[in-house]
């Protein structure tokens, strides 16, 4: 194990009753995407007069410096790894809890399927007093996985609730798929949504520059994405659904933010269009969401989705997977058009839809738009956190009831 930063000493959880409350936030990788970008901004937001945050996670991830930049201390476990790797976990249990019982932390706040299961395990075992889970998206699902490898996931997130205080869900639909998975109680569980940094869309772009900036010709419609580039977000399936309006439309740019294990396959499958434009990893996507004039979402399975959400704040029109969390933000026909999962034939229908009704696609942009932003706040999501941190440790006696 790995710390990255260490800017204060550690102290005792038993030392005052004016110590500061030791948080870990424990997440499988710190590369890009919308569970650690969740997590990030609530680590960084955390009141630092009464919160001392940590976070933990495998090395090597793309935000490992954005990690350092939120939270006053990282460690990097380095026998964490995605996947059930029998040997690696436990290692990765072994590691986590070394880390528990050392730091002595009043709450541990884990995040990701993997970090999820251990962390809350190792948290139990070292008699944590406070354990939380966010569900950003439960691994399991029907397009993927085979029937015994989803029975094995579902049984490992019913044992892992059982050894935490609370779960918090992203979407209301998130709680109701875990209530009828029997994942946990319903008192067990809230909603709490995946707060967004709502003052990076309140900047003034100058979208002819930035059009020109990314190759983008005048005049053509854009629709974009964004996203890692890995299975659950399903980028080829937005490939496919590129090529089929662009047999229609060739005077389109259908333009991928994000990067990721499916790199290759995703340029091995757009080779040959130019209209579709794969641009990386970038850290100006509202910039580029303004530039868009409609957002496609074709993921598999998830939460709710970040990318989604802010796509929403920026106005645009969506057409989305109708998958897990999707539906409880874009109502089909009111705030953007939903579709089935891994369908490219039922994604370009609806693109082309709007591509040829585009007062029809503006008026989903705004409704979209004034759906999103009275809820999604990210100040208002960490606030809420907090009261639930304040809750969860008076009710365990790690501090005492206000005067």
């Amino acid at each position: 194990m790995k710390q990255v930063r260490l800017n204060r000493p550690c102290t005792d959880r038993h030392t005052s009753v004016h110590r500061k409350i030791k948080v870990l936030h424990l997440i499988t990788e710190l590369v890009v995407g919308g569970a650690q970008d969740n997590t990030f901004l609530t680590v960084g937001r955390l009141r630092r007069d009464r919160y001392e945050v940590d976070i933990a996670g495998a090395p090597g991830g793309e935000w490992e410096s954005r990690a350092a930049e939120s939270a006053d201390h990282v460690f990097l476990i380095d026998s964490m790894k995605r996947g059930i790797h029998s040997l690696d976990n436990t290692k990765a249990l072994v590691e986590i809890a070394a880390l528990l019982r050392r730091q002595r932390y009043d709450v541990v706040h884990t995040h990701s399927t993997n970090a999820g299961i251990l962390g809350r395990l190792a948290a139990a075992a070292v008699r944590t007093p406070v354990i939380v889970h966010t569900v950003h998206g439960f691994p399991f699902n029907d397009l993927t996985f085979a029937p015994s490898i989803r029975a094995l996931l579902i049984a490992l997130e019913q044992l892992s609730a059982r050894f935490c205080d609370r779960l918090i869900m992203v979407s209301e639909l998130n709680k109701l798929e875990a209530l009828q998975k029997r994942i946990a109680p319903a008192w067990k569980m809230l909603t709490i949504h995946s707060g967004i940094d709502m003052a990076r869309f309140e900047e003034p772009v100058n979208l002819e520059a930035k059009r020109r900036e990314l190759g983008l010709m005048a005049g053509w419609p854009v629709v974009g994405t964004v996203g890692r580039l890995s299975e659950c977000n399903a980028p080829e399936v937005f490939v496919r659904a590129a090529c089929e309006v662009l047999a229609h439309r060739p005077e389109v740019h259908f333009v991928i933010v994000g990067d990721g294990p499916l790199r290759a396959r995703v340029e091995a499958l757009s080779a040959g269009f130019p209209q579709v434009k794969l641009l990386g990893y970038r850290s100006d996507v509202p910039e580029i969401l303004r530039t868009f004039d409609m957002f496609a979402f074709p993921i598999l399975w998830g939460g709710l989705g970040r990318a989604l959400t802010e796509a929403m704040i920026a106005g645009k029109a969506v057409v989305a997977s109708e998958v897990n969390g999707v539906p409880e933000i874009v109502h089909h026909g009111q705030t953007g058009l939903l579709v089935p999962p891994n369908d490219p034939e039922a994604i370009a229908t609806s693109v082309l839809y709007l591509l040829d009704n585009p007062a029809v696609a503006s008026k989903l942009g705004e409704n979209a738009r004034r759906e999103v932003i009275p809820e999604f706040g990210a100040d208002l999501m960490v606030r809420r956190i907090e009261a639930l941190y304040e809750e969860l440790l008076l009710e365990k006696g790690v501090i005492d009831a206000p005067r």
